[in-house]
């Protein structure tokens, strides 16, 4: 996953990869908020979770883009902090929502306004209106191994 993450990098860029991954992700929450079967659910879980394995380095190599190196780690770790508070609160936003409602409708769909946000923001402040990175080129190089 990560291989096919890094070729999507060289091809669009980091944020809008980022971006594309963003729109996959709040996708799968809406269709987690409105599936009627088990089926529904994992095909959910399916998208929703190779969508957010490449996000984590991505987000950091976004924002620590123009930053000095030596504080890529305190950046790395504040950004980390925010995801596993944002995680518990999501699990206890979403306990609550059951509790509440009997249901986990509301919470997929007012995740899915997040991400939606959150898209957005990323658009906006990553400057995504730039051009596309320029192609790299795809024939193997006399140094690199040649797959058949």
């Amino acid at each position: 996953m990560m291989a096919a993450t890094g070729r999507l990098v060289d091809r669009f860029g980091r944020s809008r990869l980022l971006l594309a991954l963003h729109v996959v992700r709040g996708a799968a929450l809406l269709l987690a908020a409105f599936c009627t079967g088990a089926n529904q659910l994992f095909g959910f879980a399916v998208l929703f979770g190779l969508s957010s394995l490449p996000v984590i380095p991505l987000t950091v190599a976004v924002l620590s883009a123009g930053q000095v190196p030596a504080s890529l780690g305190r950046l790395m770790g504040h950004v980390w902090l925010l995801h596993q508070i944002c995680a518990g609160v999501g699990i206890l936003a979403g306990g609550l929502t059951r509790s509440l409602t009997g249901t986990y409708r509301p919470y997929f769909v007012v995740a899915a306004a997040v991400m939606a946000v959150s898209s957005l923001l990323l658009w906006r402040l990553a400057g995504l209106r730039d051009p596309l990175p320029p192609a790299t080129p795809t024939a193997p190089t006399p140094t690199s191994p040649v797959i058949a």
